[in-house]
């Protein structure tokens, strides 16, 4: 795709955005696209990569099984909702003609919500004013709901946590929400494309189907996992893939993760192609 075809936006609420469609595999965005500038986490312990294309103007955020999920888009993008020119035009005129044709969102951590367009639009100074949004995010899914706190503060485990292929210390897979809450104390819960998912503060992320039954397991700072006796968060990728890979002839090697034998857990990176950075999770199971 050129230059000129990704300067004009137009959004189709909870459908499309230009050309990509909304719930699209990777591989189709990037027949449009081309290769990302780069692909990264936007959290440690995510399932999919973001895609960052930095002179259009675009991240493409995607779900489990890789497909779209939001994209995000800032300038030199020109995002268009109903011929509004959403980075274009005053912010607050931006503001006053959403909001002619739905509900006035209040501004709350530099963000807009429009949930009737399943948009947000961000603002890094404050109110809209004179000045220009910063960028604009369209949902599938409509917009995340904000988490909801739960649980008391408990300690951290004083001892590095083991990983198997079914759970990652006392944390089992088939283990339902509640009996995996009694272990890890405080946290937040999210939905994550369609998955709950319980972000607890002392490093582990749960994530369960629709019966409350936990499928995807990950460990992440400040927790420390002990993988064939290694620190694992605390060791480079690369060193990683070259000394425990190479006595596992069964891994499976991906730019930004390692798959621990067949059906085994995962190590994870933040960054796909930075091999130096140390791995930031270690996942157990899968969100299919």
């Amino acid at each position: 795709m050129s230059h000129d075809e990704t300067k004009i936006l137009r959004i189709e609420p909870f459908r499309s955005v230009g050309p990509l469609r909304l719930g699209a595999s990777r591989d189709s965005c990037r027949e449009y696209l081309g290769q990302p500038d780069e692909s990264y986490r936007r959290s440690a312990w995510e399932v999919e990569l973001a895609d960052s294309y930095l002179d259009f103007g675009i991240t493409l955020d995607f779900g489990p099984g890789g497909l779209l999920e939001a994209v995000e888009m800032f300038p030199p993008a020109r995002p268009v909702l109903e011929g509004i020119d959403l980075l274009g035009l005053p912010g607050r005129d931006v503001l006053r003609l959403l909001s002619e044709r739905a509900s006035t969102p209040e501004f709350s951590l530099g963000v807009y919500n429009f949930d009737e367009f399943g948009i947000s639009l961000f603002s890094s100074s404050g109110p809209a004013s004179d000045g220009l949004f910063d960028s604009v995010s369209v949902f599938r899914r409509g917009i995340p709901a904000q988490p909801d706190f739960f649980g008391k503060e408990a300690e951290l485990p004083s001892e590095p946590i083991s990983v198997s292929v079914d759970g990652i210390g006392e944390a089992r897979l088939g283990m339902g929400r509640e009996g995996v809450r009694s272990l890890f104390g405080e946290g937040m819960a999210a939905d994550y494309y369609g998955w709950s998912t319980d972000i607890f503060f002392a490093g582990i992320v749960a994530q369960y189907d629709a019966a409350g039954i936990a499928r995807r397991i990950v460990a992440t700072a400040p927790l420390q996992v002990s993988f064939h006796g290694n620190d694992v968060l605390r060791t480079p990728f690369r060193e990683f893939v070259r000394t425990v890979v190479a006595a596992m002839p069964d891994c499976v090697v991906s730019r930004a993760a390692v798959t621990l034998g067949r059906g085994g857990p995962q190590v994870l990176i933040s960054r796909a192609g930075a091999d130096d950075l140390p791995i930031s999770a270690v996942s157990v199971g899968a969100l299919t």
